[in-house]
């Protein structure tokens, strides 16, 4: 009886055994597999070779420890194995990768098992940081229709994964807008158009310093455009006189007076005032406060003299003179203006700022929202300490940041937000499915107190004991299970990664 016994325990070790290395053996026939979160993507840019003899990552799917090797090696040495031109830009600190913190978190950037058609190189696209490239972004927000850019405008190759901006797509849209300039442009100066232009409409490479005319003083701040086209706005560049004249008229308050005598040997690129005449400086809006630039002449153009503003003491600076002259060209003006400004004139003149000309867009843009805005509303409405020149241009120098969302998204309210309206905003970034759970879900629900932080608990029932069995079988620590998105990036139960 004992000897059948062990007879039938041995059989059934023997059976049991074969059955372990049959499973065993079909684990490693199929490459694990059958643990994977998801097929991975069979997409590569058309301008990469092939890698180790494979196409994409669906060609070696099976074989999960080619980018999979627990306790072994971390993941970025295994990608860095295959993309060796990525490898060698962060060894010798150049190029784009280089530039990026946490850089060996390939999976930040470039998560796969997501589908056959998902492209881990435009996934990466969103979290990107234009300004580590060399052009800048900074006049590319908007098309010239107001509608944001997005990163296919400039990058059309993104539909294969190609991510060279092309020239073609400068000119394209340039030329929307100003078609005869970018013909002529393009005749004179080729289709290149980031060796000269680094978004900011400063030359690429360009150094006027070691020019025939080195940009000094005012002279640094100017835009281009303003010396280097002619009359018929078209571009020059060559033979362009260094006399002052060539750029600057003669003030008529000196025509004729100065024979002889160039402009340096009273100016400067610093500012054209204050002169030295004499060997003195004498300046108006220095010693006053007030420029004549816009005072030479009456409203019946005989010339202004001191006495007009002064009377007879040239020290005089009471506004009377200032109401008396304005109010006998524009009494109805005058008198609203007088009630809702007070009479303090050099309050909020300086001599130029008379505003029947003034562009705000030069300055800031007013549109959606901002365009009903009282003026008061951004410039103050107390006269003496009223801010115009000078005022900041982000929306925090008018708008509190919310609370909610303070220290995570930075001060570049235009990234999400419109003057149109504050809400809704655009979100760019978000990888978690805003429709989770068949509703559209509002921010409080996930973040009730910050956006820094968040919690799947507003929702899902939180049984301590029971999720941490049932985590403990994946070997998810305790303090790890409040970072459900880490593994759960959807939302669903059966799409977890393992962390």
């Amino acid at each position: 009886m004992n000897r059948k016994a062990s007879l039938s325990t041995l059989i059934s070790l023997i059976v049991t055994s074969l059955l372990v290395l049959g499973l065993v053996g079909w684990l490693v026939f199929i490459g694990g597999t059958v643990f994977s979160p998801g097929p991975v993507t069979a997409r590569a840019a058309a301008d990469k070779p092939d890698i180790k003899g494979f196409k994409n990552h669906a060609e070696f799917e099976n074989q999960c420890n080619l980018c999979h090797q627990p306790l072994q090696n971390d993941q970025a040495t295994l990608c860095l194995d295959c993309h060796k031109n990525v490898d060698t830009e962060i060894q010798k600190n150049q190029g784009l990768h280089a530039k990026i913190a946490d850089v060996r978190k390939c999976f930040n950037c470039h998560p796969d098992h997501k589908g056959r058609d998902f492209s881990p190189l435009q996934a990466g696209a969103a979290r990107f940081d234009h300004t580590q490239t060399k052009f800048s972004l900074v006049r590319h927000q908007v098309n010239y229709n107001a509608a944001p850019l997005e990163c296919v405008d400039c990058h059309q190759g993104m539909q294969k994964d190609i991510f060279i901006a092309e020239d073609t797509s400068c000119i394209n849209c340039h030329a929307e807008k100003d078609k005869s300039f970018m013909t002529a442009h393009v005749d004179n100066y080729g289709t290149n158009c980031l060796f000269c232009h680094d978004g900011s409409d400063h030359f690429a490479d360009f150094e006027h310093a070691k020019s025939k005319f080195p940009l000094t003083g005012t002279h640094a701040t100017i835009a281009c455009e303003k010396c280097h086209l002619d009359n018929n706005h078209q571009p020059r560049f060559q033979n362009i006189s260094k006399d002052c004249t060539s750029c600057h008229t003669e003030p008529t308050i000196h025509q004729g007076n100065f024979k002889g005598q160039s402009c340096d040997s009273c100016h400067n690129t610093t500012s054209w005032k204050p002169a030295k005449i004499d060997g003195k400086d004498f300046e108006h809006f220095t010693q006053t406060g007030f420029t004549l630039a816009k005072h030479s002449k009456n409203y019946d153009q005989t010339d202004m003299t001191c006495v007009n503003c002064h009377g007879s003491d040239i020290h005089n600076k009471t506004a009377a003179k200032c109401l008396e002259c304005h109010q006998s060209a524009s009494p109805d003006f005058m008198a609203k203006h007088v009630n809702q400004f007070g009479n303090n004139c050099s309050g909020c003149h300086d001599g130029v700022d008379r505003y029947k000309n003034f562009n705000h867009a030069q300055f800031f843009i007013l549109d959606g929202a901002h365009i009903g805005v009282d003026c008061t509303k951004c410039h103050g409405a107390d006269v003496s300490t009223a801010v115009y020149k000078g005022l900041g241009s982000a929306c925090i120098t008018c708008h509190q940041e919310p609370d909610i969302h303070k220290g995570f998204f930075g001060l570049a309210c235009q990234n999400c937000h419109t003057t149109s309206a504050w809400r809704p905003a655009m979100l760019k970034l978000h990888d978690f499915p805003l429709d989770h759970g068949g509703v559209d879900l509002q921010c409080k629900t996930c973040h009730p107190d910050s956006y820094t932080t968040y919690t799947c608990y507003t929702c899902h029932d939180h049984i301590q004991a029971e999720i941490e069995a049932s985590h403990v079988k994946a070997n998810i620590a305790k303090d790890q299970l409040v970072y459900c998105f880490k593994c759960h990036p959807t939302g669903k139960h059966q799409d977890w990664i393992t962390p």
